[in-house]
């Protein structure tokens, strides 16, 4: 975005370092007007220019979590089975939108409207609107969360407006294993998924048959007690298809190289064992490089390898130049 967007640069001519980060989107993941401005006055100047947001500036600029109103219908039979759902969100994107505000306004929101549920029938539709407050950013779930919100309350009504088991009522409209593959009406394809079991299970650890006891025990002692039942999908995000670069150095040592950021996951002591014991070296010996678009895989020539059809190897290799000006550096790896 800075390179292509701002300063009309090769997208390599830019390095990103991101060693230690606590957490890979929200306010993170996305390029600010700050970033433009620090590199524009580091290059008049010729010196580093240095800053680090109060957490006032964060509240007041950085893109912040959701900001929406959901309104939907679900059809039921006589005999409870839904028949379909009707979804309308109004999604107020801020004063400007962000990178990823119209992704999961539409799409993360959209893809999870089938739940755990066979629903025949589902139309969504999405207005996203531009106010006075700071643009929306993907935060926990980034619109999926909405969704499934929307969809369990439904259920709740009509639960209570057919007398029926708010628990009972789900297991009727769940998806079997026998339906599986099973490709609903909003387009995602579940491979596999024992709904009602787990539902059954998480209905046992909870004693939900006991809960009437239990709230008169606690209204004779001056208590409220309440109970509430949730089934969570969701359809997952992010980039599907990384590279990776594993090469034996001239130090001895063998060099993972990753496009894959830590972001809390522990790549360390994942990789790196992984690594030493499939080589039968020690973990010593393995170094992992990750959050330096210097370093990591992307930023230079991709070399891999597949097969054709008839099964024969073929080979497939791209190189981009480092620099207008310098030779191309090419650096190999396979693709998984």
């Amino acid at each position: 975005m800075l390179a292509e967007g701002v300063f009309n640069i090769p997208a390599n001519q830019i390095r990103v370092l991101t060693y230690d980060v606590g957490g890979g989107f929200g306010m993170k993941v996305q390029a600010y007007p700050d970033y433009a401005a620090l590199m524009l006055a580091a290059r008049r100047i010729a010196r580093p220019v240095k800053w680090c947001a109060t957490r006032l500036e964060s509240f007041l600029t950085d893109t912040h979590g959701r900001d929406g109103v959901l309104e939907g219908e679900l059809a039921l039979d006589e005999r409870g089975k839904f028949l379909g759902l009707r979804v309308r969100t109004y999604v107020g994107i801020g004063a400007y939108t962000s990178t990823f505000a119209a992704i999961f306004a539409t799409m993360n929101t959209k893809n999870c409207l089938s739940s755990v549920y066979t629903i025949p029938a589902i139309h969504i539709g999405v207005k996203m609107v531009f106010t006075n407050a700071a643009p929306l950013g993907p935060y926990r779930g980034a619109g999926r969360p909405e969704a499934i919100y929307l969809i369990e309350r439904l259920i709740d009504a009509a639960a209570g407006a057919m007398n029926i088991d708010r628990a009972v009522l789900r297991r009727r409209n769940m998806i079997p294993p026998s339906a599986m593959p099973y490709k609903a009406p909003n387009g995602p394809i579940y491979d596999s998924g024992d709904f009602r079991t787990v539902l059954d299970r998480a209905l046992e650890l909870a004693d939900w048959d006991g809960f009437k006891a239990r709230r008169r025990t606690s209204q004779k002692n001056g208590k409220l007690r309440g109970i509430g039942i949730g089934c969570f999908l969701e359809v997952a995000g992010g980039i599907l298809d990384e590279v990776v670069d594993l090469r034996f150095e001239a130090d001895g040592k063998v060099a993972l190289r990753t496009g894959a950021q830590a972001m809390g996951q522990g790549h360390l002591s994942t990789f790196v064992p992984l690594v030493a014991k499939r080589l039968g070296i020690a973990e010593a010996a393995v170094r992992l490089v990750e959050g330096d678009s210097d370093e990591v895989p992307p930023r230079y020539a991709e070399r891999g390898f597949a097969l054709d059809d008839d099964g024969g190897q073929r080979h497939r290799a791209r190189l981009r130049s480092r620099d207008r000006e310098g030779p191309a550096r090419c650096r190999a790896f396979i693709r998984g």
